[in-house]
């Protein structure tokens, strides 16, 4: 027969789907919208927290998504390979009536694997610490009969409350069906030893090669451990029923699977033509294994229609793509032969009223039978549960799995837990997992142990030995990571949530005279399909009674006494209006001041805001005012709307504020409505300048952050703002000399729930580096930025382009040539392109690398000499 690589499929049909690279990994995560109480997350049967995981794959932390994974699930690769994602996550995708669902799959698998990989040996990065607590001498014990998917997260989650674990398994390796059930092509081995190996790590000890009942007695495990987990799946497979199955050639559909995981080291002669009787998705993995093996005819028969089918679509797809014949309503009624198969005999059927199990009950139809010749038969109609072991540990059974008394698996033995397949009649891979961390959950309350999982607090770092704490002109918070003075910081009851999620401060919305704000407020600056790029903001300050706010600054404190809260304020241009308002600030128990000097719009126009942070002298008279009478340390924050941003930060150090906050918005008219002209935003067609923040404006507060910190005369901490969205942005401010950040259009865009990537990716960060503290990174990127003619001019880069990984779509070429110094040579021959790089051209600009879709296709060599002059 013909074999057919199906769509989407590597071109050879029994190789799995590789291991996404890095880029493709990226590219893919990049798609995902980020959503909030996501239907993919709902979806999973393991809780997986999908959008967080995938955000720490975006934003490059592999081992943080890696650890969100395997939190939730201890078998993440394996779930990822093996999930029927079309049935969960991925069929539950915000993203499917867009275009096409994010490969959720496939990301698991990447970051689970990718994080495993040991380091480099020429990399200086710590190996990852895991978690797990260490079992002592004195610690419970629980054996768990069964090294399957159940078993294994079972072992893993009794680990992490410090629980000595033995896994007994009879096989020579660890997986259950995982490893010698379900096909390669489907689930890899190596993915499959990827988790085992991870919960081998944890401590679990492992006894392959060991029967629970021959090799070991049942009686001994509960002699010797606290309890005993039965994970033991449901064995041998089940039988026809109908004459003839005792003959030569008649097998089962895992020995078959078997068979063909073993590839070179299989002996199967299973002749020209093999008949496979069942519906399920092992049904179709042992036709398609059948062709594997070189079957030259594989028919599939199913007794029910293609309507009641229990298997995945992808194993329908795979064995329709390898030629294999599958006949609907049909039923073997006696399989022929003499010693061995020669041909079966079938009926057709039709469907009657619907069964307990809510299909259509298939029923003969008079007068239908046939016979067809075969020289095998595969028996793919489900497995049967083994009954000594459960009969030996008191457990009960009621056709063929295993009586327990709750969810968690509790038998009538106290003793016993059975989960997995034995107990539901087999499901899932990733609901084995979930009935695992069940069952554990169980135990650990059962022995008393539930006080020792202490769940890691939010503000906590995520790595051992690196502390987040920060100090910042005296305000102190568990992390460096605040929300800047906006509508996310407005009322108490969005503070506290905050908090909770674990935001190490505030900056309070603007505090001064009430003001009426108007609709709409906000205008928004897309690109190229991504949202909210910059936004621009013409909502003033706090529309609430000053008193109501103090207020809840107060209770807030109260409630939340270890994280930073800083009140923003903005009074009229008069001492007593500052020094009043200051003492009362002073009565809320606020750990900070900060002093809004630069909102550019609507309040500049009253005389406050930018109008006073665009003059020095102004800056610092107000700012005198309000050291006299401030109890806390006071930061004066900077608008961005001068020419030097140094003097209005001098002025700020003369008048002995205690820090900076920089940037406040920048003036801009966001854009204008072409049908219209009406400017966005739309206040019943007219508009206004405001305030633009986002992504866009991070150059423009990096550059201004490193003006103030490497100005000798200021010499003042910064809490930096200005399109701060993930770790990479909030390291690269610090490193600018940054000892806190400010995050506002981001959070307003995903949420409160960012802090976990800016947790986590920092502290991962920190660890590879070798530091212990968000401290060490303050300003020490500054000794590198220098005046223009303090640069280095004896050498240039020349490019290069790599012929192996350009994908010829000439970019490039039309930039070098267009907007740059048409060092690009593109040449055809025989329909082809070809590019060389002319080095009496390059001169290193860095242009071509940019806009070049291919990573690392274009690199760069260090030449001795000045760049080229053409």
């Amino acid at each position: 027969m013909t074999v057919e690589a199906s769509v989407g499929r590597v071109p050879d049909p029994f190789l799995p789907l590789p291991l996404l690279t890095a880029a493709a990994a990226r590219t893919e995560a990049d798609r995902c919208l980020y959503c909030f109480d996501a239907p993919c997350a709902r979806a999973c049967p393991s809780d997986v927290d999908v959008p967080s995981f995938i955000r720490k794959i975006a934003t490059g932390n592999i081992e943080g998504s890696a650890r969100t994974i395997l939190t939730a699930n201890p078998l993440g690769a394996i779930c990822g390979a093996a999930c029927p994602v079309e049935k969960l996550c991925e069929g539950a995708c915000v993203r499917t009536g867009m275009d096409h669902p994010i490969a959720i799959g496939r990301l698991q698998r990447f970051a689970v694997e990718t994080a495993a990989r040991p380091a480099p040996a020429t990399t200086t990065e710590p190996a990852p610490e895991t978690s797990t607590s260490a079992a002592t001498p004195s610690a419970p014990s629980v054996a768990i009969v069964g090294a399957g998917p159940a078993g294994l997260a079972c072992a893993a989650t009794l680990r992490k409350a410090g629980v000595a674990v033995t896994v007994y398994d009879g096989h020579e390796r660890a997986g259950g069906l995982g490893d010698h059930g379900i096909v390669p092509w489907r689930l890899p081995r190596e993915t499959v030893a990827c988790d085992v190996a991870a919960i081998e790590r944890a401590g679990a000890a492992l006894r392959l090669n060991t029967t629970v009942g021959k090799d070991v007695a049942a009686t001994a495990l509960l002699k010797d451990h606290d309890a005993v987990v039965l994970a033991i799946g449901l064995g041998h497979g089940k039988r026809l029923g109908i004459p003839g199955e005792d003959l030569e050639g008649v097998v089962d559909a895992l020995d078959l699977i078997g068979s063909a995981i073993a590839g070179a080291t299989s002996h199967v002669n299973l002749g020209r033509r093999v008949a496979v009787i069942g519906g399920g998705s092992t049904a179709f993995d042992a036709a398609a294994a059948a062709v594997r093996l070189g079957a030259e005819e594989v028919t599939l028969f199913y007794r029910r229609s293609a309507v009641e089918t229990p298997a995945y679509p992808h194993a329908i797809e795979l064995a329709r793509s390898l030629g294999v014949t599958i006949r609907w309503l049909t039923a073997p009624v006696e399989i022929c032969g003499d010693g061995s198969v020669w041909a079966v005999e079938f009926e057709h059927m039709r469907l009657g009223e619907p069964d307990a199990s809510g299909r259509r009950r298939p029923e003969p139809i008079e007068g239908s039978r046939f016979e067809l010749p075969f020289d095998t038969i595969v028996r793919a109609v489900g497995q049967a549960g083994p009954t000594d072991l459960l009969e030996a540990l008191g457990v009960a059974l009621n056709n063929g799995t295993a009586v327990v008394a709750d969810a968690t698996g509790r038998t009538a033995n106290p003793k016993v837990w059975a989960i997995g397949d034995i107990a539901n009649g087999g499901a899932e891979v990733v609901n084995a997992v979930q009935a695992g961390k069940v069952a554990a959950a169980a135990i650990i309350g059962a022995l008393g142990l539930a006080a020792r999982v202490v769940p890691v607090r939010p503000t906590d770092s995520t790595v051992p030995g690196v502390d987040l704490f920060t100090d910042m002109a005296g305000i102190r918070g568990p992390n460096p990571f605040w929300l800047a003075s906006c509508p996310i910081t407005n009322t108490g009851e969005m503070v506290a949530r905050a908090f909770d999620a674990g935001w190490g401060g505030v900056v309070w919305k603007t505090i001064g005279e009430p003001i009426t704000n108007v609709t709409s407020r906000l205008g928004a600056l897309n690109m190229d399909g991504r949202k909210l790029v910059g936004l621009s903001n013409i909502e003033l300050i706090s529309d609430r009674p000053i008193q109501t706010n103090l207020d809840e600054i107060a209770e807030i404190k109260r409630r939340y006494p270890t994280q930073a809260v800083v009140a923003s304020l903005m009074v009229e241009s008069k001492p007593e209006a500052w020094y009043d308002i200051v003492s009362r600030v002073n009565d809320t128990g606020a750990d900070g001041i900060e002093l809004n000097f630069g909102c550019p719009h609507g309040m500049s126009e009253r005389g406050m805001g930018a109008a006073v942070g665009q003059v020095p002298e102004y800056v610092q008279m107000i700012t005198e005012w309000v050291m006299e009478k401030t109890r806390v340390p006071v930061l004066v924050k900077l608008t961005p709307n001068v020419t030097d941003i140094r003097l209005p930060g001098r002025a700020a150090k003369a008048a002995r504020a205690d820090g900076v906050a920089l940037i406040n918005t920048i003036n801009s008219q966001i854009g204008v409505n072409l049908e219209t002209w009406a400017p966005n935003p739309d206040v019943r067609g007219r508009g206004s300048h405001g305030g633009y923040s986002g992504p866009a404006v991070k150059p423009i507060a990096q550059f201004m952050t490193s003006s103030i910190a490497g100005d000798p005369q200021i010499g003042l901490p910064i809490s930096a703002i200005g399109g701060i969205g993930d770790w990479h942005d909030a390291v690269e401010f610090m490193l600018l000399g940054a000892s806190t950040v400010q995050v506002g259009t981001s959070v307003m865009h995903w949420g409160f729930r960012l802090i976990d990537d800016l947790v986590d990716g920092m502290s991962m960060y920190l660890r590879a580096k070798g530091l212990h503290s968000p401290a060490e990174l303050v300003g020490k990127a500054l000794p590198n930025i220098g005046d223009w003619g303090q640069l280095d001019q004896s050498f240039r880069l020349l490019a290069q382009i790599d012929e192996a990984t350009c994908v010829h779509c000439n970019l490039c070429y039309a930039a070098c040539k267009d907007g740059a110094h048409q060092a690009i040579r593109l040449e055809r021959t025989n329909g082809t392109s070809r590019l060389t790089v002319d080095g009496d051209y390059c001169v290193g600009c860095r242009l071509c690398a940019y806009v070049c879709p291919a990573d690392g296709c274009i690199t760069f060599v260090e030449l001795e000499g000045a760049a080229a002059v053409h």
